[in-house]
């Protein structure tokens, strides 16, 4: 055994000596000057003065020998480097260790690139990507970016051989694999008589790639341009002139096999013969043996020929002769897998290398594609021992043709008529299997599975084959397994499905249970799982049957039946689910006089968090609620989750469990856009459910999400449910469905209900507020500050009656202030050591009665502070307002007033102008009115450009809008153009944001219609929006400009936000649908989940009938201005 220091010594060959040990500092002085050779002299030298760090100075040896072009050294170098970490003892191979490791792959991937050895560049990117690194998967991805790169390279030699044919060879291994990019290939190595051979190679593979009429004649015209030599050329002739013979040969040999006979003659002519080769890795060499090097090309060269001479013979009917000749063309392949070409030079032999290594790449990227689908590579290898329903029908038909010559015929016309009976390759491989069923192993018989381009048939018949090989509950089990994992739930309960449950093993059992349970054949899996509990009570099954009895049964049922259980019933108050039912079981026997009214007014219990996976809940319920659990989201009666998740796999299906049971499934669809670069699965899921009666009160709600395989995930979260009177909210909110008992799905329903028209001109409260509440149950000094803010709400709101809530001191102040009708007093003191305000359950009960009983109408705290705002709950009124928007999410008005002093930053305004401001606010919301700007008018050269008569009406139509997922079909436009043209005789001016959406005119609307192609000025926008006598467009900037004009307007109002903040303001209409999921805030169509069902079942008829009602209202608009 030589020493590192031999070693590197006979590396670098070098006659110079140097003093002392110092040659780390040597190295990297070395390499900030820029001398490579020297600098990779002294890393090889300290590799072996620093045994411990040797693995990093071998690498820094690789980097220096690669800058300096010394490809084969730093090979050498790396190499090393895997050694000496290889040597690292299992214990020691810390985090740092792998990412030392994985950082070797990426250098030696670098280094492959840059001398051009692009197919084992990302195969080693690709190593470095399975050990962690995240430079592996960047460098992939660049790798499809790499012409330059191949150019840089080719250029970068010299020698007699032109950059242009080396160029041609490398683009073989990135350029995608057609026909064109061989053929340029062979052209470039035909200039070389010496290398006729993979010329004739990289030609066949072209024919190969694309066996269409034209590209025979091409490929005869490429035959003889070129003058190459061959089996290529000897195809001369045209095909078919060797059909009869070779058929029958050929049809011969699959009858044989038909008949399970020996299929041994079959010619072996192209089994390549070559010894063992060495396979290229880090710590192995090079393939520098020439002779070794030019067999492999020999044998991969004359099985490409046998490829060819057979699909040449036989361009309609490949047979079972060319599925073998596949095979000896990867088994000429697989010995080159890694071959390396390190090219200094352009000469003849390097273009030789880089060509072999070149062509094998392209097979077997041609074996990738068409191996599979050419028929069923390797038939005389899937040798089934199985009789099922193919079986039977395949002896018959033999039977009935009376030879199995004539059945292989008959096959193989199914298999490559595919054209004319696309089910016929399906049947056929389907039969095929049945044929050859004699010998394959259970294990075998599952690999059948994993290809995917079996059709619905050859599928059933694979799993028939693999089923009849699984005897035994245990390989049912494996098979079982197998089958869920290619996402094939439904046959693997069928295999489990053959035994008798009564005499099946525990593991058969809960194996069952796991993937009915997947299915949603909830009832099947409970039963399973309780019967092995009976059995045998392990853990496992225990928390299983928790997660899913409450999908048949209620729980308070469960915990009845189960009370004797002691463990049962511990590990079931794990899950969410139970603990809430219990509670709410302990609340439904306590006194109700003694359950608060308002849970933020009591000592709280701990918040119980849910945990997160890879998800991430965008949308879910109508927004949230203080509770004595923390605060928690609150269900309507029809709620969504819309739901962003990210993994490896990808999931199925999301299910919605409320208190244990499944209400609500869907699929999701992928996110795309901003997530090119990401190496996971991103996807949106958005449920609509029906939440149905339940007790007010905390409720577990779980996320399930299923993969294809049979494993899940889960997202639990603790939600609430009150009692408000939700059919009043739903008058005014359009994110507010009532149920229906309707059996429909709830997708259906509400697509069928009518659009929703609601009036522009609106204000935020529904009706009157004809009682008012003022609440400032503070000190003195406060209450006297709120004076002016209540001076101000009486002048705002003359007819109102204002009642106030007061402190017991302050009762006789605010009494005598004139300024409210009746005054009650309530005690809420002050604890200075919590620094917080209590009320005893009895008094919030008594309080709650008498407030409650007066029907306000709006109920407002004017405390800036937040101690007192949970007493407006108890007022019972329609509307609250009050400050601390951020902190108190259930007020119907929220407002802060923040004036910063200059100094320390705190409140500078003075205490009583804050109330004023919640009062102004107030007002806005409730007296506000549109404002409107003068009339642009409309520049007369500008009309006569639109065809327009002098004081002519017209309407406006815009389609367009800042995102794609605002704007309406167009086709919708038209037909509600073609409405309104019929209905108001006026002409339409359609405005496009993109011209070639519309190319020409329909001809029904080729009069009317006036599509503004070109781009506007302001001022000619303006005028023409300003004097239209309706507009109609989407949810953008347009239609405020033309309400603001004064001009009316029907908006189509996507529900990404809510119409009452982004509908127009003045005269018109705002046209939107009730969902679920309304104010999602999306900005892409593809985070719906749902197809945007907010905008596309708005229907044209009730857009033009809005346009209808709107005119009929402001019949001026219609008339011809002077």
């Amino acid at each position: 055994m030589i020493s590192r220091r031999s070693k590197f010594s006979s590396i670098l060959g070098s006659t110079l000596i140097f003093a002392g040990r110092n040659s780390q500092g040597k190295a990297d002085t070395a390499r900030d000057a820029g001398d490579w050779r020297r600098a990779a002299f002294f890393y090889a030298r300290a590799a072996d003065e620093q045994p411990k760090r040797a693995a990093s100075f071998w690498v820094q040896a690789g980097n220096c020998a690669k800058e300096s072009h010394q490809f084969a050294k730093a090979l050498e170098f790396y190499s090393y480097a895997e050694q000496a970490l290889h040597l690292t003892p299992e214990a020691h191979r810390s985090e740092a260790w792998r990412n030392e490791r994985a950082d070797l792959f990426v250098q030696f991937g670098h280094l492959l690139k840059l001398s051009g050895n692009f197919s084992a560049c990302a195969n080693a990117y690709r190593g470095a990507a399975e050990m962690g690194s995240p430079d592996g998967p960047r460098e992939l991805q660049a790798l499809g970016h790499l012409n330059a790169a191949v150019v840089k390279f080719s250029q970068a030699t010299e020698g007699d051989v032109s950059a242009v044919s080396l160029l041609a060879v490398c683009s073989c291994e990135l350029r995608p694999l057609d026909a064109e990019t061989l053929r340029e290939a062979a052209r470039a190595l035909s200039e070389r008589p010496a290398n006729n051979d993979l010329a004739c190679s990289f030609a066949g593979l072209a024919y190969l790639s694309d066996r269409s009429a034209h590209a025979v004649k091409n490929h005869l015209d490429f035959v003889a341009r070129y003058g190459l030599r061959g089996v290529v050329a000897s195809t001369a002739a045209g095909p078919g002139k060797e059909r009869a013979p070779n058929a029958r040969k050929l049809v011969r040999n699959a009858a044989l096999q038909l008949a399970n006979e020996t299929a041994n003659e079959i010619s072996v002519a192209f089994e390549p013969q070559h010894g063992a080769v060495q396979q290229l890795s880090l710590n192995q060499g090079l393939l520098s043996n020439e002779a070794e090097k030019e067999a492999l090309a020999r044998a991969l060269t004359l099985s490409i020929e046998a490829v060819f001479a057979t699909a040449w013979a036989h361009p309609d009917d490949f047979s079972l002769r060319l599925n073998v000749a596949f095979d000896r063309m990867e088994a000429a392949s697989k010995p080159l897998d890694s071959l390396v070409v390190f090219c200094e030079t352009r000469t003849a032999k390097a273009l030789r290398a880089v060509a072999i290594r070149a062509l094998n790449n392209a097979v077997q990227a041609w074996l990738a594609t068409h191996k599979l689908g050419a028929g069923m590579a390797a038939l005389d290898r899937l040798a089934v021992g199985v009789r099922f329903e193919y079986g039977d029908a395949l002896r018959r038909r033999r039977t009935e043709l009376g030879s199995g010559l004539k059945l292989f015929s008959e096959i193989d016309s199914l298999l490559y008529g595919a054209t004319k009976d696309p089910g016929g390759r399906d049947r056929a491989t389907a039969v095929l299997l049945a044929a050859i069923s004699d010998s394959l192993t259970l294990e075998e018989a599952v690999d059948l599975l994993q290809i995917d381009t079996f059709g619905p048939i050859s599928v059933k018949a694979a799993i028939a084959v693999a089923h009849q090989n699984a005897c035994t509950p245990h390989e049912s089990i494996y098979l079982a397994q197998k089958l869920k994992e290619h996402g094939r739930l439904a046959e693997s309960l069928m295999i489990l499905d053959a035994f008798d449950e009564k005499y099946a093993p525990m593991p058969l059992l809960i194996e069952k249970a796991l993937i009915s349970k997947s299915l949603g054949k909830f009832r099947v899996a409970a039963e399973l799982l309780e019967s092995c509990y009976r059995t045998e009570p392990t853990e496992f099954v225990r928390n299983e049957l928790a997660m899913l009895l409450p999908e048949v049964e209620s729980i308070p049922s469960i915990l009845h039946r189960y009370a004797g259980d002691a463990a049962f019933f511990q590990l079931a108050h794990r899950h969410a689910a139970f603990n809430i039912a219990s509670m709410q079981h302990h609340r439904a026997t306590q006194d109700a006089g003694s359950a608060p009214l308002v849970p933020e007014l009591i000592p709280k219990v701990a918040d119980q968090r849910s945990y997160e996976l890879a998800i991430e809940v965008l949308g879910l319920g109508g927004g949230t609620q203080e509770t004595q659990y923390g605060r928690l989201r609150v269900l309507r009666p029809v709620d969504f989750a819309r739901v962003r998740t990210s993994s490896r796999i990808g999931y199925e299906t999301m299910r919605v469990r409320l208190n244990g049971r499944t209400i609500a499934e869907c699929a999701g669809s992928a996110l795309t856009q901003g997530f090119e670069q990401s190496p996971y699965v991103h996807q949106i899921f958005n449920a609509w459910f029906e939440v149905g009666p339940l007790q007010p009160g905390p409720h577990s709600l779980q996320l399930h999400f299923q993969e294809s395989n049979g494993g899940y995930a889960g997202h639990d979260l603790t939600v609430w449910v009150d009692e408000r009177d939700w059919k009043r909210l739903s008058l005014t909110s359009s994110a507010i469905v009532l149920p229906s008992p309707s059996d429909d799905m709830i997708e259906t329903r509400i697509a069928s209900l009518p659009s929703q028209r609601f009036d522009a001109d609106r204000t935020y409260f529904d009706g009157e507020l004809s009682r008012i509440l003022v609440v400032r149950a503070d000190q003195l000094g406060d209450t006297v500050l709120s004076f002016p803010a209540v001076a101000a709400l009486r002048r705002h709101f003359p007819a109102s009656r204002v009642d106030a809530l007061v402190s017991p001191g302050q009762f006789e102040l605010a009494r005598g202030s004139g300024l409210f009708d009746a005054v009650f007093s309530v005690a809420f003191p002050y604890n200075q050591a919590t620094r917080h305000r209590v009320l005893s359950v009895q008094d919030q009960h008594q309080l709650g009665e008498m407030l409650s009983g007066r029907n306000y109408d709006l109920a407002i705290d004017l405390a800036p502070g937040s101690l007192t705002r949970p007493l407006l709950k108890l007022a019972k009124a329609r509307y609250t307002a009050g400050f601390k928007p951020d902190e108190f999410p259930w007020l119907d008005i929220a407002f802060d007033l923040r004036v910063r002093d200059a100094g320390n930053r705190h409140e500078a305004v003075s205490h009583a102008r804050a109330p004023e401001a919640l009062i102004a606010a107030i007002a806005v919301a409730a007296l506000g009115r549109a404002t409107q700007l003068p009339k642009t008018p409309l520049d007369s050269h500008f009309r006569e450009q639109l065809g327009l008569k002098a004081g002519q009406r017209y309407a406006v139509f815009h389609s367009g809008a800042r995102t794609l997922s605002r704007k309406w079909p167009l086709d919708r436009y038209l037909e509600v153009a073609r409405r309104t043209i019929q209905a108001h005789h006026i002409p339409v001016v359609l405005l496009l944001d993109d011209p070639s959406e519309l190319p020409e005119k329909p001809a029904d609307l080729s009069h009317d219609l006036i599509v503004l192609r070109g781009h506007p000025t302001f001022a000619q926008f303006d005028g023409l929006l300003s004097n239209c006598a309706v507009f109609l467009g989407n949810d953008s900037g347009p239609k405020h400009l033309a309400a603001l004009r004064g001009a009316p307007v029907v908006s189509i109002h996507m529900g990404a936000v809510n119409w009452r903040e982004w509908g127009q303001d003045g005269i018109g209409v705002v046209v939107t649908r009730d969902t679920p999921c309304y104010g999602c805030g999306i900005e892409l169509a593809e985070e719906c989940g749902k197809g945007l069902p907010c905008l596309t079942d708005i229907r044209p008829a009730e857009v033009a009938n809005a346009i209808t009602d709107l005119l009929s209202k402001h019949p001026s608009a219609l008339r011809e201005s002077q």
